[in-house]
């Protein structure tokens, strides 16, 4: 659950202070602070929010399903075939650090006829407000320098 005392408004305050001197902050900052401000109970319910309106933003056409809305008692990696096949996906794409290397099975994969790909990751560097490029930064620091060219980014 969202704790509703103070959380938000600290939040919008932060990427006001942090994001209002952008080329692009008065164009996208109005709607994410609706979207903010919007009765969330629950962290999920504001995030999926967010991630609908970035996504339109992008001109990213994706279809969201929650693995909580497949119902299953399996956990960790025999969950996740599961979701797969349930899903009929033919790829699976999983980060490559170490605490993805440590569960996942390359064979279990195959023998699902699921092509296992492994994330390798190249940030890409695009204007900031300031000198020193800072990678991995939030959807909102390249959309408040960077505006519509961001979808030619990300």
């Amino acid at each position: 659950e969202i704790n509703k005392n103070g959380w938000v408004n600290k939040h919008l305050s932060n990427i006001e202070s942090f994001y209002k001197k952008t080329p692009y902050f008065n164009e996208y900052y109005p709607e994410i602070k609706n979207i903010y401000l919007k009765d969330h109970n629950l962290l999920i319910d504001l995030t999926l929010d967010l991630i609908k309106h970035f996504l339109k933003i992008l001109d990213k056409e994706v279809k969201i399903v929650l693995s909580s809305d497949i119902k299953t008692d399996l956990k960790g990696l025999d969950k996740i075939l599961y979701i797969l096949k349930n899903l009929n996906a033919t790829k699976y794409i999983s980060g490559d650090g170490d605490g993805s290397k440590r569960y996942i099975d390359e064979k279990l994969f195959s023998d699902q006829g699921i092509e296992l790909v492994w994330q390798d990751y190249k940030h890409p560097i695009y204007k900031q407000q300031f000198n020193e490029f800072i990678s991995y930064m939030s959807i909102l620091d390249l959309l408040f320098n960077e505006g519509p060219n961001s979808k030619n980014i990300i």
